[in-house]
């Protein structure tokens, strides 16, 4: 790996610090990218100077303070411009210079139904997406659809994270916000924990994989199971109660078997109890 040379995009971003670390841990070459992504014109320039072999970009609008400011009209030219269509620009400059791409995408484009109920198979790559209500979600669409040409000659690596976690601390972590909850819903999820899943986002694109990919850990968990694992493993006296799920939020199991093709991946149940069995041992 020491022959690479990678430019990330998004670096002080909850998923992009996490990318960081692992690349400097693994002692690759790495320059942290400074412009702005609705500055194509330095981005481009940026991007020829740094002469990278590969490019992460894991930067984007998540929303502020969540997805609902999506929901706003005065904002939908901004997020499609962020979202999707620098996205895809960078993608262009990548495969026109000769540089690996990835490219953070998001699972909550699918939410259960007939043919994948609770408890049943889950979502593949090759299913179609089902859940458009949200602008966020419908932006995330768009891009896999615009991405296309170079998702279908591979010259783009698509991660589809969902609900990601890590053991430190941050507002971003779903971990975090969690254990704050007075009440949870019993709906399970598929979630990515970040020091399973950083590693082998390198190891993919330094490999020059292509196509997309459910980028969780395999299985499902509830945020009312991850609470019980908490209260056995780091409070026993922490209380909540069960609610309702909202109904203006998607909720799927991915299936990773492709990902699993690749990659050997903890199952979520275990990674989360092993977060939790240090969270006990620093307290």
């Amino acid at each position: 790996m020491a022959s690479f040379k990678f430019l990330l995009y998004g670096a002080s971003g909850y998923i992009g610090s996490h990318v960081l670390a692992t690349l400097q841990s693994l002692g690759i070459e790495t320059v942290v990218g400074k412009a702005r992504l609705e500055d194509r014109c330095t981005l481009k320039l940026e991007i020829e100077s740094a002469m990278p072999t590969h490019l992460v970009c894991a930067a984007g609008l998540k929303g502020k303070p969540n997805v609902d400011w999506f929901e706003l009209a005065e904002n939908y030219s901004e997020a499609y411009d962020i979202n999707v269509q620098s996205q895809v620009d960078i993608a262009k400059f990548c495969s026109s210079a000769g540089i690996h791409c990835t490219l953070i995408s998001s699972g909550f484009i699918y939410n259960y139904d007939d043919a994948h109920p609770i408890g049943g198979s889950g979502f593949t790559e090759e299913d179609q997406p089902n859940y458009s209500s949200l602008v966020y979600s419908k932006l995330r669409i768009d891009l896999e659809k615009e991405l296309s040409p170079f998702i279908e000659d591979k010259s783009v690596l698509l991660l589809r994270f969902n609900m990601p976690l890590s053991s430190t601390e941050n507002p971003a972590n779903i971990l975090t916000k969690c254990v704050k909850f007075n009440s949870v819903n019993p709906i399970p999820n598929s979630f990515s924990v970040l020091e399973d899943l950083c590693p082998v986002l390198v190891k993919l694109a330094s490999s020059k994989v292509g196509g997309v990919f459910n980028f969780t850990n395999p299985g499902h968990i509830s945020l009312a199971e991850i609470l019980q694992l908490y209260k056995e493993k780091v409070n026993p006296n922490h209380e909540w109660t069960i609610s309702e799920a909202p109904k203006n939020r998607p909720s799927c199991h991915l299936d990773t078997s492709k990902l699993e093709s690749h990659q050997q991946v903890p199952n979520i149940r275990s990674s989360i109890e092993k977060i939790f069995d240090n969270w006990k041992t620093s307290k």
